[in-house]
């Protein structure tokens, strides 16, 4: 099999690794190149996008070349990007953004560093952890077994499993029939844009409903506008507790360096005051994949359920969904208005009391927002 950039005045070898045998017919189909032989089956060379796109002044820059990617099929397979560094890079980003130029997701992803496990009833793993816990878990945020762009001299491919970023999440979390994955994108128009030792190139990425699937396109924008809002309550929820531990942590910290009496008293009332809130949002008592057999799931294990009843499918959210989840988000708020209100009145108490005996004070940490 033979190549031609120039219409057939020079050509090149694209036999790769194709043994030596008849070959019976070529037949490109979309991206694809399929080989037939007569008794040795067929052979594919898929995505032939960046054959077609390239040209030999590209081999005279230095500059990254990113090549357009084919259209991108919901809930069928990755958007496929590749691209090609002349050298081995130092650092290499990928950015996905949306039709308002808005990043909805970025690797090398450091966003969110928890991890958590999932129950039997379909539960979610955290966002960078392997699914757990007696059962079923949702897919890493990474690119398919690639979680990061690769940074070799050469054309490296890196795949984009076509969802937002995932919910925030902590350690150890353990939810029983949820998910903390982002939602799939939408169908439309998005933008990939490479960043390679600071030199940075686009390309526009074309998502397209399955046409094997009924939902049309509004369902399918009604179905991410409500997942993402369950993402972002998810996600809330979890930031809570993260913060909640975050001060409990450094109360401890504190009452572990001074015996000073009025210091514990205050420490105790405002542990005691953020685990009440912490309980009523998260199951503390979960520490196995089974647990939540045993103890009942709490809000931000209903909200992660209801975002798998909305997400998974390829279809617009089901009637009940809307009332549910406003239920819900007045849960949440019913407890996050408490935790607001213990940070504004119980910690300056223990700061002041912190002070006095001569150690530093406890800053909140305000938690990931997207």
């Amino acid at each position: 099999v033979y190549l031609s950039y120039d219409d057939g005045d020079h050509w090149e070898s694209l036999s790769l690794n194709l043994p030596d045998i008849p070959i019976a017919d070529l037949i490109v189909v979309g991206h694809d190149l399929a080989i037939a032989t007569h008794g040795r089956g067929f052979y594919i060379l898929d995505n032939i996008g960046p054959l077609r796109e390239y040209r030999g002044a590209m081999a005279n820059s230095s500059d990254p070349i990113l090549f357009k990617p084919a259209d991108a099929i919901r809930a069928s397979s990755p958007a496929v990007i590749q691209y090609m560094l002349k050298a081995p890079a130092q650092s290499v980003r990928v950015e996905i953004l949306d039709d308002k130029g808005q990043v909805i997701r970025s690797y090398p992803d450091t966003t969110n560093a928890g991890g958590g496990r999932g129950g039997r009833g379909g539960g979610a793993a955290g966002a960078d952890s392997a699914a757990g816990g007696g059962g079923g878990g949702g897919r890493g945020r990474g690119g398919f077994g690639n979680p990061n762009p690769g940074k070799n001299a050469g054309l490296n491919t890196f795949m984009w499993d076509q969802r937002y970023a995932s919910a925030v999440t902590f350690p150890g979390m353990i939810l029983w029939g949820g998910t903390t994955n982002g939602p799939q994108a939408a169908p439309g128009k998005y933008t990939v844009r490479l960043t390679a030792d600071g030199k940075t190139v686009s390309q526009p990425l074309t998502v397209k409903r399955n046409p094997m699937h009924s939902a049309t396109d509004a369902d399918l924008q009604a179905q991410f506008a409500l997942a993402i809002q369950l993402r972002d309550k998810v996600s809330e929820a979890n930031g809570a507790v993260i913060q909640i531990r975050d001060v409990k942590r450094e109360v401890a910290d504190r009452l572990g360096k001074s015996q000073d009496a009025q210091l514990k008293s205050a420490g105790d009332k405002l542990t005691k005051d953020l685990s009440a809130v912490e309980q009523e949002i998260y199951q503390v008592k979960n520490q196995s994949g089974q647990d939540p057999l045993n103890f009942p799931i709490k809000v931000n294990n209903r909200l992660a359920a209801l975002l798998g009843v909305v997400s998974n499918p390829d279809a617009k959210p089901i009637a009940s969904a809307y009332p549910i989840f406003t239920d819900l988000k007045s849960e949440l708020k019913v407890q996050t208005d408490l935790l607001q209100k213990v940070l504004s009145t119980e910690l300056p108490m223990f700061n002041t009391e912190a002070k006095r005996v001569g150690l530093e004070p406890i800053v909140v940490k305000r938690p990931v927002v997207f």
